[in-house]
């Protein structure tokens, strides 16, 4: 409603814009006895229907959006409607006695100053800060998806109402105590919130019925985390805006010397050749833009290139997973860490022991960057907020992992429970678990992986998932251990 009266009136009766809002001053001119200047009266409920812009009225319509259902499923329709239309007139009542009866400067116009109260109130940002307020009181742990520029980009976060509303409130003090000279009207807005935090308490009582336990609980640890991603993420964009333009300008100031103008030549002063720098920069700027851009290309390839050798497991030491191998002859290699010498593998005694181990080495591989991003997710969904594609892609990566590790354990089931050593006596506290059986429990906990979720449910089920990583893991090296022991023996009979 707000919307469709606000561009009928002001596409069809431009007029009745001005017209229609409150002006202070009138307000109080109204003869209560005789009902003179009775008209103006109208316009504390006309006034919230107009707007002075389109980014006026789209602001308070979204932060609308964003709060009053659930107010209005509390309230019911019908007392929701008398709820917002007093906290319309009160908010305009509160704002027209504090600049009417309270020194106010004037607005600051072009080449005059205009008295406060001679100025139409308009928009329905009183009765959206009632709202607020309202929302403030009954539903404070409710997480909000809000939008928040930090440095260079915006994100959008999931923060709880109680933050997002005492922000706000808190914002529009500070800037009612230094800017009080601005066409606006903070003390509505603060009005309003106080409006509506009282409104709604003698309308459906004073207590607060959303809970702390009903959302996903994150620890001062994690939402730390999540910070520090967010603003390594905004320091390496904020890099990257710097740093080209400084890349060009380098390559600007180089062009001085392979290409020097008349004037340098003649004065080659350093004021002058940052000068012509600049000017290079400028005329050759879609130049030095591919040119930066293919430097930045190559030193991303290359790193990305020297990441993924790194991730290779032939890389990598069978036995210990030390990346300190010394090549040999016939392409074989050794360990300098452990000493196993990769032809150890081709021995008959040990090729099943070496397959077991390279098996769990692709396992353990695989599921490490599932936990990574597992831990990343669960610790970013303190403040942020995902896509469900992302987590359905993120599901079937733990689903295939799993697979992984019980095709693992059934292909060496055998041979491994060769391995373990003799239990020791029963119920003591120095008992070694059977590693084999708790994978064999892990891998088999249920864990419902549905297609929707609430933010909770979907949180609580990464931190399952998360659970049976961490315990498939720890059950995993410890089988490495009882591996390495065998494939080391021939190498530390040969050094005796």
């Amino acid at each position: 409603m707000n919307v469709i009266i606000h561009f009928a009136l002001t596409l069809w009766m431009p007029g009745l814009v001005k017209d229609w809002g409150a002006v202070p001053a009138q307000i109080w001119s109204v003869n209560v006895g005789t009902l003179e200047g009775w008209e103006t009266l109208f316009n504390l409920i006309s006034y919230g229907f107009f707007h002075g812009g389109i980014f006026h009225l789209a602001g308070n319509m979204i932060v609308l959006y964003a709060f009053a259902p659930s107010i209005e499923n509390r309230l019911g329709p019908a007392r929701f409607v008398v709820f917002y239309l007093v906290a319309l007139v009160l908010s305009c009542l509160s704002y027209a006695a504090v600049v009417t009866f309270f020194p106010s400067p004037p607005v600051q116009a072009s080449f005059f100053s205009i008295p406060r109260d001679r100025i139409p109130l308009v928009g329905a940002s009183g009765a959206v800060f009632a709202v607020m307020g309202a929302y403030f009181l009954k539903f404070p742990h409710t997480r909000i998806h809000t939008v928040f520029w930090v440095l260079i980009r915006a994100w959008v976060l999931r923060l709880p109402a109680y933050l997002i509303l005492l922000y706000s409130i808190g914002l529009n003090l500070l800037l009612w105590y230094l800017s009080p000279d601005t066409n606006v009207a903070w003390t509505a807005h603060i009005a309003g919130f106080g409006i509506g935090l009282l409104g709604i308490g003698l309308l459906a009582d004073f207590q607060v019925e959303s809970r702390a336990q009903d959302e996903a609980q994150h620890s001062w640890r994690e939402i730390g985390k999540t910070v520090g991603r967010m603003l390594r993420k905004e320091a390496s964009l904020a890099l990257l805006v710097i740093g080209l333009p400084l890349l060009m300008f380098v390559m600007g100031f180089v062009w001085t010397y392979l290409y020097p103008s008349y004037s340098l030549r003649w004065n080659p002063t350093f004021k002058r050749r940052v000068s012509a720098a600049l000017f290079n920069t400028l005329n050759q700027a879609p130049l030095f833009l591919l040119l930066s851009g293919i430097i930045l290309a190559v030193a991303w390839s290359f790193l990305r290139k020297r990441r993924l050798q790194s991730m290779m497991l032939l890389d990598h030491c069978l036995v210990c997973d030390s990346t300190h191998l010394k090549s040999t002859e016939l392409d074989d290699c050794e360990c300098l860490d452990c000493g196993f010498h990769s032809e150890n593998a081709l021995l008959p005694e040990l090729a099943e022991a070496a397959e077991a181990m390279r098996e769990s080495r692709f396992a353990e591989q695989y599921l490490l960057p599932v936990q990574q991003k597992l831990n990343n997710d669960v610790a970013e969904r303190s403040l942020i907020t995902f896509e469900g594609e992302d987590d359905q892609e993120l599901f079937d990566s733990y689903q295939m992992g799993m697979e992984i590790l019980r095709d693992f354990l059934h292909k060496h089931r055998t041979f491994l429970e060769n391995l373990l050593p003799e239990p020791a006596i029963p119920n003591t506290e120095d008992e070694e678990p059977n590693w084999l059986d708790e994978l064999s429990l892990v891998l088999n906990t249920p864990i419902h992986i549905g297609d929707s979720y609430s933010a909770k449910d979907e949180i609580e089920t990464m931190r399952q998932l998360l659970e049976v990583l961490r315990r498939s893991l720890e059950a995993l090296r410890h089988i490495q251990k009882l591996l390495q022991t065998l494939l080391l023996q021939p190498t530390s009979n040969s050094d005796t």
